[in-house]
């Protein structure tokens, strides 16, 4: 088969070169290399055309200007489309503007400079989309452009402001890649059933007329919280997987075993009884910093993160930390039992317009044990 697209990816996980080809030229082998450039919010500033396989341009192909009300808002295009270097701006003649509706879908784009043939302020294309983003490019009145025409200007940023490629059909969604065609990411989610979905391919909820996922990770969280915050709250746990994966390899210390053991005890409804019935029960330890100490388990870098996040200008974090201990009595006295150390946290944004709190638990530890009534 051909190879349709290479792409590289810097520590970060984003894709800083690109080489795809096009419906007309599908081999990679063939295509330009791109360079692309970012800001903090990951949002693709500029890209430079390679002037041969290992040498970066000085100057840009492409550059962008993005809304500050949203990531993924496209204000601005400038792009060298004469391959000109003395026309415009730093090469850059050719300006066009993007219109979004509600949802972030890029609905039209209007020429702004050096669009051949359409004048200043003109629509160039429109847009249309199904809910889960397939797109229909129609002509500046609504109709349908004819069969085999290519339009004056290409546009990527599509169905809720992502990039789409059109050879291989996929948007980038930064940790991921989306489907419009399946309604669904092709990877599996890298955060889990953290994102608050047991689909891990799912896409935000199945709700993407109202929701939107810029990270890859959200599972449907509204618009207004940042993909950098996302993954920040999603690293405070991914960070600790190591520290994790060692206290749950060690055994529980005595004395907290004991402890766990005597508070199991005075919750059970059948107190030390060993008759030989089963019981289930579900409570919370008085103190979740103690308990998660006694298990190996520090909660001081999950809860410092959170804390860095309390004065962000867009919203407030609130946590509360609670020791979920759960046991299940099997018959004639042996008690199987399973602690977790949560974080009920609540973001809410500062401009009560852009929705409600958003409401989540996070697990940061679990630890399973047993031990049999009266020993």
């Amino acid at each position: 088969g051909t190879e349709v697209a290479r792409y590289e990816y810097d520590g970060l996980n984003r894709r800083i070169v690109e080489q795809a080809g096009t419906l007309a030229s599908p081999a990679a082998a063939t295509a330009a290399i791109r360079d692309v450039y970012y800001s903090q919010d990951w949002q693709a500033l500029e890209e430079r055309v390679r002037t041969s396989p290992s040498q970066v341009a000085a100057t840009a192909d492409t550059r962008f200007i993005w809304s500050p009300v949203y990531v993924d808002a496209m204000v601005v295009r400038d792009r060298n489309a004469d391959a000109n270097a003395a026309t415009g701006t730093g090469g850059l003649e050719q300006r066009v503007y993007a219109l979004q509706d509600a949802n972030w879908n890029t609905t039209a784009i209007i020429a702004a400079t050096g669009v051949p043939g359409v004048s200043a302020g003109a629509v160039i294309n429109r847009f249309a989309y199904s809910p889960y983003g397939e797109v229909q490019t129609l002509t500046a009145s609504w109709a349908t452009p004819p069969t085999g025409s290519t339009p004056a200007v290409p546009w990527a940023h599509l169905f809720q402001g992502l990039e789409f490629t059109d050879v291989t059909g996929l948007a980038y969604v930064r940790h991921r890649d989306y489907s419009a065609t399946l309604g669904r990411f092709i990877e599996l989610d890298p955060i889990g059933f953290d994102a608050g979905d047991n689909n891990w391919y799912r896409f935000v909820a199945n709700g993407p007329t109202g929701k939107t996922d810029p990270s890859g990770l959200r599972g449907g969280l509204p618009w207004w919280l940042p993909p950098i915050v996302i993954e920040q709250l999603a690293e405070q746990f991914i960070g600790y997987e190591d520290a994790v994966k060692k206290a749950m390899e060690g055994a529980i210390r005595k004395t907290t075993a004991l402890v766990l053991k005597a508070t199991i005890e005075q919750h059970r409804t059948g107190g030390l009884s060993r008759e030989c019935d089963s019981e289930h029960g579900v409570f919370n330890h008085p103190s979740a910093r103690t308990m998660a100490s006694g298990l190996g388990f520090d909660t001081t870098g999950p809860e410092a993160s959170l804390k860095a996040m309390k004065d962000h200008p867009q919203f407030s974090v609130a946590y509360q930390l609670r020791a979920e201990i759960e046991y299940w009595k099997r018959q004639c006295g042996d008690v199987d039992y399973r602690v977790r150390i949560l974080a009920d946290i609540t973001i809410t944004p500062r401009d009560a317009k852009a929705g409600p709190p958003i409401k989540h638990t996070d697990v940061w530890f679990g630890k399973f044990g047993s031990y049999t009534i009266g020993r």
